[in-house]
């Protein structure tokens, strides 16, 4: 799993950062989250490769999340794209892209609205399965949380010393315990992966959240962090969160690595984020 950011500015992009944008690299297998004004030339910049890109999902409808969407469906179809394209997002998605008149001849998008508290797995396919979190926005918004997909393998010393049959090992590789006649051998015990399957997680545009999220114990997690806390203000005004309040989330939430983006233009230089943060998680980057 491989992560570009394409753009971690907030409102305004600024010569150092461009508008809300994430390209997630899952072996061949493609993800754009969000889809900010400039993000096509990033994805040029960045050599990133459109056609390997499965789905795209959009956080909510401010205009530093979508204002790049019509024009990536639109070059793509210019291209001769074949591929179908699912894209996930806020209700009202599918009425923007219709009014912008983009929606392509070449190849199929299949458009899936999000409920407000939709709260659960809505994608998945060989590389990932995708989960949905609200977060706490002026408008309706969600983060997501994207795990690989791996088939574990079974350990065979435990299949002869239970005497399990073979008919039995598809159900306990689809996650099902083993019961044999005076024991329970649990699933976890009976499975392992070569290479773990790894996680992230995406939080962008929301107020600190205190309540158990799909978050918990992700690899990666990227959090908003659009204030410092000498405008912690400002951030509650306007539903946001400030660097330290995202480390504090992070904290709670046992996470990895935290990633701080979305940041004012008002700030000539991270290093206060960043110095904010790590004093609560010192695995912090911006």
């Amino acid at each position: 799993m491989e992560l570009t950011i394409l753009g971690s500015g907030a409102a305004f992009p600024t010569l150092e950062r461009g508008a809300t944008s994430q390209w997630l690299q899952v072996n061949n297998d493609a993800y754009l989250i969000d889809c900010g004004e400039g993000t096509q030339r990033s994805i040029l910049l960045r050599k990133c490769r459109t056609k390997y890109l499965r789905a795209i999902f959009i956080s909510h409808m401010h205009g530093d999340h979508i204002f790049g969407l019509p024009g990536l469906i639109s070059s793509m179809d210019l291209m001769g794209r074949e591929r179908p394209l699912k894209i996930i997002g806020p209700v009202g998605l599918e009425t923007y892209l219709e009014s912008s008149n983009v929606l392509p001849s070449r190849y199929a998008v299949k458009i899936t609205e999000l409920e407000p508290d939709e709260n659960g797995c809505i994608y998945q396919d060989r590389s990932v399965s995708v989960f949905s979190q609200p977060l706490v926005h002026r408008i309706d918004c969600h983060g997501f949380r994207f795990d690989e997909n791996k088939k574990p393998n079974i350990r065979k010393e435990l299949v002869e010393k239970y005497q399990i049959p073979g008919e039995k090992i598809p159900n306990i590789l689809s996650g099902q315990d083993w019961e044999g006649k005076d024991i329970v051998i649990t699933n976890s015990e009976l499975l392992y992966y070569k290479v773990r399957p790894v996680s992230y997680g995406y939080m962008t545009d929301t107020k600190p959240i205190n309540t158990p999220t799909i978050f918990t114990g992700v690899d990666t997690l990227y959090h908003e962090a659009t204030f410092t806390e000498e405008h912690v203000l400002r951030a509650d005004e306007t539903y946001h969160s400030t660097a330290q309040q995202a480390a504090q989330f992070a904290h709670a939430s046992s996470v990895g690595t935290l990633l701080l983006g979305h940041l004012s233009s008002r700030y000539n230089t991270s290093v206060g984020h960043l110095n904010e943060a790590t004093l609560l998680f010192p695995k912090t980057f911006v």
